[in-house]
């Protein structure tokens, strides 16, 4: 596993268990508003893997799970095997993933190796809006489609986040909710996440994001389990 930073301790990673996180180096996206641009270049300099994973073995009394984020983590070549191995230290695991590769994702739930996914919903399941500000080519929609399928009949628990981006209207948000509402119904656990202009700066060629009062006034139009992340104090319908 290419890994290009860890957090031995995180509160806030995954909500409800204290977690040790695993940054992966490498992407298939370019969002611009992307706080973690240094991972997604998969190149040296990379962390000991087995120095990561002895301070793991460590502290599997003191906490509940490991994330596996990125960068883009199902593009690990190791990922079940790493997961399977966190699995076998008694750890639950969490993947946050864009959902690029979906068969990834479903072997990962055929083999039992994860205990919750976080998955990027970033704008609405077209190519067209997914170029324009993540990126993404040909197809991308139609295989983050497949993976929101494949988690949404599953077991696995799982949330869906979207970062209320330059670019991202309410109009967006709502036409979004039609989407998530078709694939995994009213209770979709959604999260709205608050942008914050990236080191790299904000692309001007996008329209602004909407502030706290526009967000709070959309909660009430969505038919999904809308909730806010990020925005101070996080909240939800």
């Amino acid at each position: 596993m290419r890994i290009k930073g860890f957090e031995p301790f995180s509160a806030s990673d995954w909500p409800g268990r204290l977690a040790a996180v695993i940054f992966c180096g490498g992407c298939n996206l370019r969002c611009g508003y992307c706080h973690n641009a240094q991972l997604m270049k998969d190149a040296a300099p990379w962390l000991d893997e087995e120095t990561v994973f002895a301070e793991l073995e460590r502290r599997r009394f003191l906490l509940d799970g490991v994330v596996i984020s990125g960068g883009e983590s199902t593009l690990q070549p190791d990922l079940l095997a790493k997961a399977q191995r966190l699995k076998g230290m008694g750890y639950a695991v969490k993947i946050d993933t864009n959902g690029l590769r979906p068969e990834i994702v479903e072997t990962l739930i055929a083999e039992k190796a994860v205990d919750f996914f976080a998955l990027d919903f970033k704008t609405p399941l077209d190519d067209g809006w997914l170029e324009r500000i993540c990126g993404g080519g040909p197809g991308t929609a139609a295989r983050i489609r497949r993976t929101f399928e494949i988690v949404a009949a599953s077991a696995v628990p799982r949330e869906w986040r979207t970062t209320c981006a330059p670019g991202i209207s309410g109009e967006t948000l709502m036409r979004m909710a039609g989407e998530l509402l078709e694939i995994a119904g009213p209770k979709a656990p959604w999260y709205w996440q608050q942008y914050r202009v990236p080191a790299q700066g904000a692309d001007p060629s996008l329209s602004e994001p909407l502030d706290a009062d526009e967000i709070a006034r959309l909660l009430d139009d969505t038919p999904l389990r809308a909730q806010l992340r990020g925005w101070g104090v996080d909240s939800g319908r």
